[in-house]
């Protein structure tokens, strides 16, 4: 009985099978642990800018002027951070990013001049709107307003 055709066979047949399970367990580590990760670091540095933008805009739409004022300043923000909707929520002094990843939510205090008061708002989306009226002593500042 003559086997030599059998060696070459069981060879390719063996180096196939290792290049299968090196592509698998490549592809399932990467599905599983590197872009999952991947995705939700690139989700909180981007949260991370849009809520130090919105603070900035907040921080800045009060004019310096003493009299009485009706201002609406509007920024582009980005729709989605790692593909799903968020919103920002003032309350207090403290601007709050909420998003269905809590990797991405986070908080920030906003340095607003004396005499503003802050009205409790929330923005879901769309251009981003900061509305500051009245007089120079007693101004408030609130997320949108009549009309967003």
């Amino acid at each position: 009985m003559d086997n030599r055709a059998v060696s070459p066979v069981v060879e390719k047949t063996v180096a196939v099978g290792l290049v299968v399970l090196f592509v698998s367990g490549f592809g399932g580590s990467l599905l599983t642990g590197t872009v999952p990760n991947y995705r939700a670091s690139a989700g909180q540095e981007v949260g991370e800018r849009v809520l130090a933008t919105a603070a900035a805009t907040v921080e800045s739409a009060t004019p310096s002027t003493a009299a009485a004022v009706d201002v609406r300043v509007e920024r582009e923000l980005p729709g989605t951070i790692a593909d799903e909707g968020y919103r920002l929520v003032l309350r207090g002094r403290q601007l709050r990013l909420d998003h269905p990843n809590p990797a991405v939510g986070a908080t920030t205090r906003v340095a607003l001049p004396g005499g503003v008061t802050v009205q409790n708002s929330t923005w879901d989306g769309g251009p981003f709107v900061v509305r500051v009226r009245g007089p120079g002593g007693d101004r408030t500042i609130e997320l949108g307003g009549e009309g967003q």
